[in-house]
């Protein structure tokens, strides 16, 4: 995973009517990206407890770092471990079943 830092102003457009069409949307996108605006802060109509961001300019991007990493031993039929590069810990499918309270199968 990377984390990338933004730092800029973006256009709220989060109280757009849901029943924009994707063509209305994606015009006012466009109108917006003509205009230089940085870019937009958003609610995905798939999604609406989602807040979302769209950059059309890179300049408002930080470097990207490097954030937690994972490698997954998958055996054909689920992800038996999960190892993380982090701190080293490996946790098994049946660890992660246990702590969610749902039982593991066989």
């Amino acid at each position: 995973m990377l984390v990338t830092p933004i730092n800029g102003t973006f256009d709220d457009l989060r109280d757009r009517p849901a029943s924009m069409t994707e063509t209305e949307r994606w015009a006012l996108g466009d109108a917006l990206y003509k205009q230089g605006s940085k870019g937009v802060i958003f609610t995905p109509n798939e999604h609406p407890r989602v807040r979302a961001i769209t950059v059309f300019n890179a300049d408002v991007l930080g470097s990207s770092a490097q954030a937690a990493h994972y490698r997954f031993l998958w055996d054909g039929v689920a992800i038996r471990t999960i190892y993380d590069f982090s701190d080293g810990t490996e946790v098994t499918r049946d660890e992660l079943l246990v702590e969610s309270g749902a039982r593991a199968a066989a």
